[in-house]
């Protein structure tokens, strides 16, 4: 899952690249994953596919925009 995550590093927001990072050394050992650590990951994800239908730009928006401009198709 942590090689998921990293496939889409480049469009996670900050809080989410530090947490990505922080798993990556917890996790650098072969070791079994948290429960909460997976579910931490699993949401990450979703979240990464939620925002595609959205106009937001993780290097310059500001975050927790609760009403983001769609893209118009």
């Amino acid at each position: 899952m942590l090689d998921r995550a990293a496939g889409v590093e480049d469009k996670l927001l900050p809080n989410k690249l530090e947490m990505l990072h922080s798993h990556g050394a917890k996790y650098a050992e072969p070791l079994d994953p948290d429960p909460f650590d997976l579910t931490v990951l699993e949401v990450t994800l979703r979240n990464v596919e939620v925002r595609k239908g959205y106009r937001i730009y993780v290097k310059k928006d500001a975050p927790r925009v609760i009403d983001p401009p769609r893209i118009k198709k």
